[in-house]
């Protein structure tokens, strides 16, 4: 029911689109043979205009910069203390369950008000960015191998939804005159007569620039210059000190290791860090930040002539944001409808 709804709501924003339906399976004296047939058993080459739903809204959760920052220093410490692989996931634990919330806290009694997670304005971003309108093509090439394709997403238009309010994003502006789509190559395979896997595929959204555009469009907010305002006001040798409590190091003692960092090192790459996070649409998503999305489809051959029609998205289709520096990517769901 769920993805019956997104697909509609997208199919609103951006036009027309084919539902998934039951009885599109091939049955009865249609079906090819199974013992020479290939696993595909409905046509699929050719291209379809493509209508779509991607849920963007993981990176304003309810942590907001503060937790961005944390998770960051985070990883930096445990790069600069030179933890193991495989102690890292424990020592990541170990380190996070210490001192995340302290920083959580620290960032945000520092920085503006807009940008804690618990904000009118981060609440109105992980609204908007759960159900982003897309819009375009997919183009499907069947390979020498009948169970086995290949092809191209494109997309060519995004819209968000603010109540009632629609906001067209301009593609030129988001792409910053390197075009006006996005298109990602990917391969695939058959999984049944009906159903393929389309591998997953980057699309190089310049989700940071589509981030700050739709504040800016939605909100009136200066996604840029709230940045830049956050990391004026976060002073590195302060944060360290929430981070060690004062010592001159912060020590951790992991799998019967222990590990150190001194806290001069730790204000050097504290300050490169803000640095980095100044060039971030609110200090959360880099300009070039992308996306990488695959998984199942479903072919749909409504009248059973073995042509498709359609290709759905299944349950199951999505995948992460791509760029952010996080030990884990926030993660995407999607649904598309494509017709010919």
């Amino acid at each position: 029911m769920l993805r019956l709804s997104l697909l509609t709501f997208a199919c609103a924003g951006l036009g027309a689109c084919i539902p998934p339906a039951a009885g599109d399976d091939i049955v009865g004296d249609d079906a090819p043979d199974a013992s020479t047939a290939p696993i595909v058993g409905v046509a699929y080459g050719g291209s379809y205009a493509v209508t779509g739903s991607w849920d963007l809204s993981q990176p304003f959760g309810a942590d907001g910069l503060g937790g961005m920052v944390a998770d960051l220093m985070i990883e930096q410490i445990l790069g600069l203390a030179s933890v193991p692989s495989a102690l890292e996931d424990e020592a990541r634990d170990v380190v996070a369950g210490a001192i995340r919330q302290p920083i959580v806290d620290h960032v945000n009694a520092q920085i503006p008000t807009e940008l804690i997670g618990s904000s009118p304005t981060m609440m109105a971003l992980d609204r908007i960015f759960s159900a982003v309108e897309v819009g375009g093509s997919l183009d499907l090439v069947a390979a020498a191998d009948p169970d086995s394709l290949s092809g191209t997403d494109t997309v060519s238009a995004i819209a968000v939804r603010d109540g009632d309010t629609v906001i067209t994003v301009s593609m030129a502006e988001l792409l910053d005159g390197a075009g006006v789509t996005v298109a990602g190559g990917f391969t695939g395979a058959a999984v049944a007569s009906d159903r393929v896997s389309l591998a997953r595929h980057p699309l190089e959204l310049r989700f940071g620039r589509l981030v700050a555009i739709v504040a800016r469009d939605a909100l009136g907010i200066d996604a840029d210059a709230l940045a830049d305002e956050a990391m004026a006001a976060l002073a590195c040798p302060e944060l360290v000190a929430v981070i060690t409590g004062g010592a001159a190091s912060y020590d951790i003692t992991v799998g019967g290791q222990g590990f150190s960092v001194p806290a001069s090192t730790m204000i050097t790459a504290c300050d490169a860090l803000r640095a980095e996070l100044g060039e971030r649409a609110l200090g959360l998503v880099r300009p070039d930040a992308g996306i990488s999305l695959g998984g199942p489809a479903r072919l749909v051959d409504g009248d059973l002539d073995l042509v498709a029609e359609g290709v759905v998205s299944e349950p199951g289709y999505g995948g992460v944001i791509t760029a952010l520096g996080l030990p884990v990517e926030p993660q995407v769901s999607a649904t598309f409808a494509a017709s010919r």
